[in-house]
């Protein structure tokens, strides 16, 4: 006599990475916007011969996100924009094969990339990801809503502007300003500077406004 045990497949969830970083500007390359790819690895966590799948995949962004900092991000999927509703104060992006109204396919979460990013930026962008798997006999697990920051790694950039007033002091004068100016390029604040004045000549003294 034979016995068979039937064992219930459970879905176990998925594993969410983290995106990988981008560099200030990079996206600006060649004087358009190529925009910043969202590249999350999504995967299953049982790996026993592929019997459970990412099946669904949301993205979830708030609107102050996007506008965070004055600035006017937006994302694309496939090169099809994304823009909230009138009233809306998040947006969600569903990824799954269902083939339903207003759902994009799995395959296109490779091509989800963020616009909009100023020049000069390296402001941050967080969002909110979340998967569902599916078992070979039909259980599913979906994950909370985690979330994941595109890190945007600072460059330093050139000053917009330097400029440094000299001239000649005569035999009767005690002090003598230096006119410097120095202006960043930078927009978000990441960025700081400073100045170096050498060949100071002997027995004079440099002071600042603070004394």
């Amino acid at each position: 006599r034979t016995l068979r045990l039937d064992v219930d497949g459970v879905s176990d969830g998925a594993n969410i990475g983290s995106p990988a970083s981008a560099n200030e500007d990079a996206h600006l390359s060649g004087g358009t916007d190529a925009g910043i790819p969202i590249d999350i690895d999504i995967s299953a966590k049982d790996t026993t011969g592929g019997v459970e799948q990412v099946t669904e995949i949301r993205l979830v962004v708030s609107v102050d996100e996007l506008n965070a900092g004055g600035e006017n991000r937006w994302l694309e999927v496939g090169g099809q924009k994304i823009e909230p509703a009138d009233g809306e104060t998040s947006i969600t992006i569903v990824f799954n094969d269902s083939g339903d109204a207003g759902t994009f396919s799995l395959s296109d979460w490779n091509d989800v990339r963020l616009f909009g990013v100023d020049e000069d930026s390296a402001r941050d962008f967080t969002m909110g990801v979340q998967a569902t798997t599916t078992d070979v006999g039909g259980d599913t697990a979906t994950t909370d809503v985690v979330s994941r920051t595109l890190q945007i790694n600072p460059v330093t950039d050139d000053p917009d502007a330097f400029t440094a007033a000299v001239g000649t002091i005569s035999a009767d004068e005690t002090s003598y300003p230096l006119d410097i100016t120095l202006d960043l390029g930078d927009v978000d604040g990441s960025e700081g500077a400073y100045i170096e004045i050498s060949g100071v000549p002997s027995g004079m003294q440099l002071s600042t406004n603070a004394g």
